[in-house]
């Protein structure tokens, strides 16, 4: 049956109008006798047109033919043949393939069992799209032929096109049984098993499809898809890159090769065939799937420009707020925001930023579009409340926390919040704590605060609980209940024994009830936990204002030998030596201070002092006049340079510097000093 493949003879428009006019009999009654002589004349001379390619007049002697002898099978196939063939296009072509199938429907009727006459109209069907009856004709013809293998490759094809598979597999393992090297059934077999998601067994097909046509380019991208639907990427991008060399002009294989190299963290090579598959074909999600690997790459300039070619501003925004380019950032929010004015996650980010560069008045104009747009977001109106406390609005701000405790974080007795809305409701309570206390409404903090310390209030991820307890704390002092407040020190420190806030605070509360001694211990507890030296310093500070020298002494050495460069533990050392009558220690540690410090007022004030006390008012000059120059505004250092001055005999320089002292001080013990200086100056000349 190798000879069912017809050679399409053309027909031109001029033969279908023909048989469009004369329309097709049916009826036996055409022709009521049969002149033999003259049907086999037209017959013969038709066959030779068509052999010469006249199809023209083909069609009209077979026509003749047909007037003499109706029912003549080969007559009506042949005509059916030439329609079939048409080069005719449009609509003339399907009119041409429906007078075809009107020729093939009568050769049935005379030969039902004829496979060639059911091949044809068959095919007809199949040309015009109506698959059902080609289906239909093709399984009649394969029934009448069962070893014509083509016939049943081409009812397989045509159940696949369908995409019914079930037949079409069944049909094709039936073709491959009986010629096991139909190596086009076997392609059409592993796309019907792949388009079930059978891929291990499409692609033992492929396999050997491809083993005698290593270069079918659709079959290497088969292997290269059922690979990849497997999940085997190695072996998936294997085959594209073998499809892209048999064909380099494909943009969707440089997009799959792109995709594998993604699974393996080879951000270079998806980078680089993304933008190969972007040059031979534009595709949206190409450019995201490339923006998207330029950032993960770490070229941040290409993803965002990238990211803002494809209107993904919020993302190229998010991209430069990790960079800390802030203005770029709100410059691409902005973007986003114009293109959707309801972008809330882009909005929140855009107010988070200008929240962040102290920007509060444009933070707060987003907010509150976002809440205009969202009236019942709990997190942006807690939000909002923040930065109007931030703002100093702090009755605005109690407005809105009150309304976020009484209508979006109601508890009905017995009900449980949820662990964020918990955590919500203890950020507003404490904030609301703050608001009170900035009101002097300190009867209303306090029992915020203490509600936070209620058991059941307690959430694990709330870090402002430190801070709950300290601010606590500071109000029940200012309310004069020293006793709770000691007794809220001591169970924050039952409960967090190593915290180091907690001993401070509680020093501090101690030197308050004019308990030093005890003061002491808990700074000497909290400086062994302190990495850093500044609770020993203030243990120091706290010796040296007892008058514990000795002591204060050996931890501003400690303090230093940690942190040699520490102004306040120099300065704390040398005031130390100075009163232990070391001057000379005192000296060199205020020389120090000042080497580590030029800039620093008091080091070169109190260094002049101590020279100035050693009688080295030369040098003690110096340093005044170094304070001076940092702080014309410090009147005191005019008093001791003018004494300065006075004792190396420059006595109208102490002059001229103590009238600057007596124009600008309120001292009136040392105006007085300078008075009997000069008065006993004056007596003794």
């Amino acid at each position: 049956m190798d000879n069912l493949k017809f050679n399409k003879s053309k027909i031109s428009r001029d033969l279908i109008v023909l048989a469009l006019c004369a329309g097709i009999s049916t009826s036996p009654l055409a022709a009521k006798t049969v002149d033999k002589t003259q049907f086999y004349n037209y017959y013969s001379k038709a066959v030779a047109n068509e052999k010469l390619g006249n199809n023209l007049e083909a069609v009209k002697l077979f026509r003749s033919a047909k007037m003499q002898s109706p029912k003549d099978y080969a007559t009506l196939v042949k005509l059916g043949v030439l329609h079939l063939n048409s080069d005719a296009d449009g609509d003339i072509r399907t009119e041409s393939i429906k007078i075809a199938i009107s020729y093939f429907e009568q050769a049935i009727a005379l030969k039902s069992d004829d496979t060639l006459s059911n091949l044809m109209l068959a095919k007809a069907f199949e040309e015009i799209g109506q698959k059902e009856d080609a289906i239909k004709f093709y399984t009649k013809a394969a029934n009448l032929e069962p070893d014509n293998i083509l016939l049943r490759e081409s009812l397989a094809r045509l159940y696949f096109e369908q995409g019914n598979f079930k037949p079409a597999i069944e049909i094709f393992n039936k073709v491959i049984l009986a010629y096991p090297d139909n190596l086009k059934a076997r392609g059409y077999l592993g796309a019907c098993l792949q388009a079930t998601d059978n891929y291990l067994a499409a692609i033992e097909q492929y396999n050997y499809v491809v083993k005698y046509l290593p270069d079918s380019y659709s079959i290497v991208t088969n292997l290269g898809d059922s690979w990849l639907a497997l999940k085997q990427y190695d072996k998936a991008r294997e085959f594209y890159e073998k499809a892209k060399d048999l064909d380099p002009n494909v943009p969707n294989i440089y997009a799959d090769i792109a995709f594998m190299a993604k699974q393996s963290g080879e951000n270079e090579i998806a980078i680089e065939n993304y933008k190969k598959a972007l040059q031979l074909k534009d595709d949206e999600n190409w450019r995201t799937a490339l923006a998207y690997s330029l950032w993960e790459e770490g070229k941040s300039s290409e993803a965002i420009e990238a990211f803002e070619n494809i209107e993904e501003h919020s993302i190229a925004g998010y991209i430069h707020q990790l960079n800390d380019d802030t203005e770029a950032a709100i410059a691409s929010y902005k973007k986003a925001i114009e293109l959707n004015p309801k972008d809330h996650k882009t909005r929140f980010n855009l107010a988070q930023i200008y929240q962040e560069k102290l920007d509060l008045e444009n933070a707060k104009l987003e907010y509150e579009k976002l809440l205009e747009q969202k009236p019942n977001d709990v997190e942006v109106i807690f939000l909002l409340a923040s930065l109007r406390q931030e703002l100093g609005d702090i009755d605005v701000a109690v407005d809105f926390y009150e309304e976020i405790l009484d209508e979006h974080l109601i508890q009905d007795e017995g009900e449980k919040l949820a662990e964020t809305e918990k955590l919500l409701k203890n950020n507003v309570q404490y904030n609301l704590g703050i608001a009170y206390k900035s009101q002097q409404k300190l009867d209303k903090a306090e029992e915020n605060f203490e509600s936070l310390l209620k058991e059941e209030n307690k959430v694990a991820s709330f870090e402002k609980a430190k801070d709950v307890y300290k601010e606590l704390s500071f109000i029940k002092i200012a309310l004069g209940k020293d006793i709770e407040a000691e007794k809220l020190i001591n169970g924050w420190l039952r409960e967090d024994p190593t915290s180091i806030e907690a001993r401070n605070l509680y020093a501090d509360f101690l030197v308050h009830l004019s308990k030093e001694r005890k003061a002491i211990e808990q700074l000497r507890l909290a400086s062994a936990l302190d990495k850093t030296t500044t609770t020993r310093l203030k243990l120091a500070n706290l010796l040296h204002a007892q008058n514990n020298l000795f002591e204060a002494l050996a931890e501003y050495q400690t303090v230093l030998q940690e942190d040699g460069g520490n102004l306040n533990a120099l300065l704390g050392a040398a005031n130390n030596f100075k009163a232990l009558g070391y001057k000379d220690e005192a000296i060199a540690m205020y020389k120090q201070a000042i080497e580590e410090f030029p800039q620093d007022v008091l080091a070169n004030y109190n260094y002049g002092l101590l020279l100035q006390e050693a009688k080295k008012n030369a040098e003690a000059k110096e340093s005044y006049l170094k304070v001076l120059e940092l702080n014309p505004n410090f009147v005191q250092a005019y008093y001791v340079l003018g004494l300065a001055h006075w004792d190396l005999g420059e006595k109208e320089d102490a002059k001229e510097i103590w009238q600057k002292f007596l124009t600008n001080s309120t001292n009136e013990n040392l105006k007085q000093a300078i008075e009997n200086i000069l008065s006993s100056d004056k007596s003794s000349t």
